[in-house]
């Protein structure tokens, strides 16, 4: 059977320089480009979707859910409703509110007194009232709702209010930023295919950098003041309840997401129709971080690792609960690093071993190395709490052992385009034959080609010699030795043997003269 040729340096030392080459472009093209981004996003979702589970019970949620809208107005509430909301969380520990409040509220309140105004000036005894100018100081303070939720943000003075979406990133009004405990911004972090796979400490605009409102509730609820977060989350690395956080390039985090006490292990909630109506249930909400965001047909869905569906408010209430509890992913400075290591490795894997393997063995041993760097990975994360992209040793492995399977074959080729006369002629079928004579038998040996093993038939065994009788001694007959054969043509000496006697057809005693290309 033919052995499998392996994959070999071509001479003068090219192998370094090409591999050289090849992963400089490869650590290029996973740093710069997003070529890499779904097979690393595939690992790490497997890995966070298996992490250990790990419980939570520090936060919940207010849903205005269609049952509110249905009873209440649709979306957006008055600002009195989102007053009347925080009042009845006054047992929480931290309330988060995700409406954007970038606007006032007084067009509504104007249109209402421009229309007791029109009615009091039609009517000449309205006009003349005494009771008049109290009334509308009343109708003006019940209709402003932007003094309402001002007033319940100082009563409170642990409520977060959000940013406007990333479109406008309006700041709450003045006098409402004022009132509330901090301001931070609701996004996400989900990437394309809707995963939140990593969620930014900080949202940078060009009015101000906001923090993370999950961040802010977190810390809020561990006890920090709300300079004492802030200044945390400037530090480099950032900190927060005591923690330091992952120093990355874009300022995000990776969490883990633990397992709640509330239905299929998401965290608890109301309706914000039974918060509103005084519902018993409030004192579930006591102590946690209370989220109060929107969940109806028209929300969008955000996706965890693990492709739940969840609304934008469930998941900064999960956010906000994994940073509290400190379950996010880590990346030890000394381990920082090691991907770039682990690249200048498989380059000298396929550069000293690779060429020493056949190509078969070589396959099996890349392929063992790159399931081994991504179960590695898989177990750091899952139960260590450590994430490591594998994806680069593995990309560097994959394309160095495609590219030098393509430059063997083309060398391949272009041997074998230089030279089809020689690779003819190699390949043609050679017989050798030599006899060797012993005293009664002779024993054959024939070689038939120079890649297949040698047939040596064996002479029959020798018969013992019998015992002479006692005679006389007399002289031995000469022997006859036939004439010898004509050599053929092709034989290199005029020297023939024959195996049978003079009827069997001469061969040659040495092997004969083998056709030679022409030389160029």
């Amino acid at each position: 059977m033919p052995r499998t040729r392996p994959i070999t340096r071509p001479p003068g030392g090219a192998t370094p320089w090409l591999l050289a080459v090849l992963l400089g472009l490869v650590g290029w093209a996973h740093e710069s480009t997003p070529l890499a981004q779904p097979m690393q996003h595939w690992l790490q979702d497997r890995a966070v979707a298996d992490a250990r589970p790990m419980a939570s019970t520090g936060v919940a949620m207010v849903l205005i859910d269609e049952a509110s809208q249905a009873r209440h107005g649709p979306l957006p509430w008055r600002r009195d409703l989102h007053a009347r909301l925080i009042d009845q969380l006054s047992g929480a520990r931290v309330v988060i509110d995700t409406e954007p409040f970038g606007t006032p509220e007084s067009e509504r309140a104007l249109a209402e007194l421009q229309n007791i105004h029109a009615t009091i000036a039609a009517d000449p005894v309205l006009a003349r009232h005494p009771e008049l100018p109290a009334l509308i100081e009343r109708s003006e303070a019940s209709l402003n709702g932007d003094a309402h939720l001002t007033q319940s943000l100082e009563r409170h003075t642990r409520v977060l209010l959000s940013l406007g979406p990333p479109g406008d990133g309006l700041p709450p009004l003045p006098r409402l930023a004022s009132a509330a405990a901090g301001i931070g911004h609701a996004v996400t972090g989900a990437d394309a295919d809707g995963v939140i796979r990593r969620h930014p400490l900080w949202r940078h605009g060009s009015a101000q950098d906001a923090p993370s409102l999950a961040a802010l509730g977190a810390g809020l609820y561990r006890g920090d003041s709300m300079a004492a977060v802030e200044t945390g989350l400037r530090d480099h690395p950032p900190r927060l309840a005591g923690h330091s956080l992952p120093d990355d390039s874009d300022s995000s985090l990776m969490p883990l997401w633990p397992v709640h006490d509330g239905p299929n292990g998401a965290p608890p909630s109301l309706s914000a129709r039974e918060v509103l109506a005084g519902s018993p249930a409030l004192a579930r909400l006591k102590g946690r971080i209370v989220v109060i965001g929107r969940d109806d047909r028209s929300t969008p869905r955000l996706r965890l690792p693990d492709r739940r569906e969840i609304s934008p408010a469930e998941a900064l209430a999960r956010l906000s609960g994994a940073m509290a509890d400190g379950h996010w992913a880590r990346t030890p400075a000394a381990l920082q690093w090691l991907p770039w290591g682990l690249l200048v490795a498989a380059g000298l894997y396929l550069w000293r071993i690779v060429p020493r393997l056949t190509r078969n063995s070589a396959l099996m041993l890349s392929a063992s190395l790159c399931l081994a760097l991504a179960l590695g990975s898989h177990g750091l994360l899952a139960w260590g709490g450590m994430w490591i992209a594998p994806t680069l040793p593995i990309f560097a492995l994959v394309l160095g052992h495609l590219a030098l399977i393509a430059r063997d074959r083309w060398q391949m080729h272009q041997r074998r385009s230089r030279g089809p006369l020689l690779t003819t002629t190699l390949d043609e079928d050679t017989v050798i034959t030599s006899y060797e004579t012993v005293t009664v038998t002779t024993r054959e040996r024939t070689v038939i080609r120079h890649d297949e093993p040698e047939t040596v038939p064996q002479a029959p065994p020798r018969p013992a010699p019998a015992t002479p009788p006692a005679v006389a001694r007399t002289a031995a007959s000469p022997r006859t030795t036939p004439p010898p054969a004509r050599c053929p043509a092709i034989c290199r000496t005029p020297r023939c043997s024959t195996s049978a006697g003079p009827s069997s057809t001469p061969r040659c005693c040495t092997r004969p003269t083998r056709s030679r290309p022409p030389s160029r």
